[in-house]
Formats: structure tokens, sequence, C-alpha cells
């Protein structure tokens, strides 16, 4: 799955820089790809963790909400997803999801 939009939240450490680029630049069905990781040690991203809330606040005001990948694509649902009301997120990993 590719995505449709960088945040570039591997070239800021400010969460409020990171929010303001995906949300000026945010498209109904967008794909964002975030890190909130790195694959060497002590060099995780915490400030795209920090985003997300004023990135989601940004997106409701819009009338958008955040969805998995499965569901933008409207495939069924893994197990995995039907255990989980939103998206997964795990350390370490990339976590794609879209926007509707």
């Amino acid at each position: 799955m590719a995505w449709s939009l960088h945040s570039r939240d591997t070239r800021s450490a400010d969460p409020e820089r990171i929010a303001q680029r995906v949300l000026e630049r945010i498209r109904p069905g967008d794909i964002v790809l975030m890190h909130d990781g790195h694959d060497l040690p002590g060099r995780h991203r915490p400030a795209s963790a920090r985003a997300l809330p004023s990135i989601l606040r940004g997106l409701h005001e819009r009338g958008l909400q955040s969805v998995t990948v499965s569901e933008l694509l409207n495939l069924p649902r893994t197990e995995s997803e039907r255990a989980s009301s939103s998206p997964a997120a795990t350390h370490g990993t990339q976590v794609q999801w879209g926007l509707r």
C-alpha cells in the first residue's frame, strides 16, 4: 500500500510543524505516512505521536475522520481489526491511515 501524503515527520522534531504540514495538504482519500520509531536505537520520533491530537482535531473540524486502510478501500476486516475499533498503532512501526 502506498501513501499519498508524507508528514515529513522525519525532518522535524516539532509536533505543531508536523501537524501544520499535514493539515495544509490533506485531502479526502489521502493516506498519511507517519513514523514513530527508527531502526537505530535512540532515534525514535516522539514528535509524530505528539502531533496526532492536533491532526485529528483539525480533521474533525473539517468533517473528516481517520480510518484504517482496509476501511478506506472497503476491504473485509481482518481478525485483529475486528478486535479494535480504531487504527492500530504499535511502537517502532509505520502506521498507515486514510481519510474519508
